[in-house]
């Protein structure tokens, strides 16, 4: 849940971004403190792996789509939790 929880609002950072490269910054914040905020542990926080997939180069392009998903691997049994989120830019967007 904790993980669902951070895709989405990770996502949203970064679409209300000004560029790839800030949005990615805003991505790792949301992430950290948003992870604390949600009890996880900062080994756990550290532990996420995040991916971010847009449908143009740059992202920040009207229309483009993008996808983030956060991956987490359980230390014990090997599990992984993986959490996805996609959001468009708005037609009116730059």
């Amino acid at each position: 849940m904790a993980l669902q929880t951070l895709a989405r609002e990770s996502v949203r950072a970064f679409v209300e971004s000004d560029s790839d490269q800030s949005g990615g910054a805003l991505v790792n914040q949301v992430i950290i403190q948003g992870g604390a905020k949600l009890g996880l542990k900062a080994d756990e926080i550290s532990e996420i792996e995040t991916e971010i997939n847009c449908s143009t180069t740059p992202c920040h392009l009207s229309n483009s789509r993008v996808r983030i998903t956060l991956t987490l691997e359980s230390g014990n049994g090997g599990r992984v939790v993986q959490a996805s989120a996609q959001q468009y830019f708005s037609p009116w967007s730059n």
